[in-house]
């Protein structure tokens, strides 16, 4: 099965409420202040919220002028949807580490970050699979000190996709090992470092300011470290991520999110309030337990997966 087919197979939960709704909406012959209400509603029950719904009804609202038909209108619905996700996307060219960025000088250096249970230690060994399928050079920090068994995971996994780990015992300075995977990436040619932190609970004062002394560590190697913070989310969670991932980007600064478990989801609009809101670009989605099952998010793919345009006749006639 490809990605694609992947991708639609992980979104079948969110999309039959958000096609179900569509298609009760648009055999309507009259765009009415009822079929507002019920074009928003669908937008809300799929896990948009409310303000980024209203916002994309609003936007409609003013375009109406210019629509004619419903294919008009599923095709505005489409637009607005990938303007929200593309904005300022990252471009492709001559960058092999896309969708992550391009750094000035090797190794790009990446900090994985988010609450326990989203999936952050197969997410982080997935991406140094993702790129060392590429043809680069990743390593692996344990910075999840604070269990052994996250540590002898990590080198488990690892093992079994020919990547090195840099580790110490449970209890180390998670800073340390920061610092001494990013000093080995440097000094043995790695093209990338990836460092995978401990799950931490957003309201943890204390945790917070681990991640802040990584941060700060990282800077005295090079002021640019790290060049990526991700944080990874669970699909499953849709808008009650909202919460976590303001607090993460407030006090660590996220330069792109990371989407885990689309598979068992039904919440996947929470995807488009975060961009919304937040304008952190998605980076990442996992759509299985593979090591191979990673991906760039694609707007366009998600949006066509999301309302499976090439297999679901929404259209009526106005």
């Amino acid at each position: 099965m490809g990605l694609w087919e992947k991708l639609k197979d992980a979104l079948k939960k969110s999309r039959d409420k958000i096609v179900k709704g569509f298609k009760d909406i648009f055999k309507r012959r009259e765009y009415d202040e009822s079929f507002w209400e019920d074009l928003e509603e669908t937008l809300i029950l799929a896990d948009v919220g409310p303000e980024t719904s209203e916002r994309i009804v609003s936007s409609l609202r003013k375009k109406l002028k210019r629509i004619k038909t419903v294919d008009e209108l599923e095709e505005a619905i489409v637009q607005e949807l990938l303007t929200l996700l593309e904005e300022n996307k990252t471009p492709e060219e001559d960058n092999p580490f896309y969708p992550l960025v391009k750094p000035s000088s090797k190794p790009l250096v990446v900090m994985i970050l988010g609450v326990n249970g989203t999936g952050k230690t197969s997410f982080s060994v997935k991406l140094a699979k993702y790129y060392k399928d590429k043809g680069l050079k990743p390593i692996i920090g344990a910075c999840d000190t604070y269990r052994v068994a996250a540590i002898d995971q990590l080198v488990e996994w690892s093992q079994r996709v020919g990547v090195e780990v840099i580790k110490q015992f449970q209890g180390a300075d998670a800073a340390a090992v920061a610092y001494d995977t990013v000093n080995a990436a440097r000094s043995r040619g790695y093209d990338i470092a990836i460092l995978d932190t401990a799950g931490r609970l957003h309201t943890r004062d204390e945790l917070m300011r681990e991640l802040k002394k990584m941060d700060k560590v990282l800077k005295k190697l090079d002021p640019d470290y790290p060049h990526e913070k991700l944080l990874v989310l669970d699909g499953t969670f849709g808008l009650n991520s909202l919460k976590q991932t303001r607090m993460f980007h407030q006090e660590i600064g996220t330069t792109g999110i990371v989407i885990t478990k689309l598979d068992t989801s039904s919440k996947a609009g929470f995807v488009l309030s975060i961009r919304d809101e937040l304008k952190v670009p998605i980076k990442f989605i996992s759509i299985g337990e593979r090591m191979t099952d990673i991906q760039p998010f694609d707007p366009e793919g998600f949006i066509r997966a999301l309302l499976a345009r090439d297999e679901v006749e929404m259209r009526t006639s106005a």
